[in-house]
């Protein structure tokens, strides 16, 4: 996930919705009577060893569709800012 190394860092701006609330690997274990059971086997960690919230939010909450122009807007004033 790309974003986990991107969060804390702090010329990095997120932009959109939050994600879908995946931030962990699930592993399958079949059981003797033949169903199965869904275990979280990991998690997401950002690059400080932080583990992800379930789902992570953007900086910025914006639409999906409105993310590439809320983005361009924020780096404008950075460039702006000097």
């Amino acid at each position: 996930m790309v974003l986990t190394a991107f969060t804390g860092q702090s010329n990095v701006m997120t932009f959109g919705e939050k994600s879908n609330g995946l931030a962990t690997g699930v592993d399958g274990f079949m059981l003797a009577d033949g169903s199965e059971i869904l275990l979280t086997t990991s998690r997401y960690t950002d690059r400080t060893g932080a583990v992800m919230p379930e789902p992570i939010q953007p900086d910025v909450s914006v639409l999906t569709a409105d993310a590439p122009a809320a983005a361009h807007d924020w780096l404008a004033g950075q460039c702006a800012a000097g």
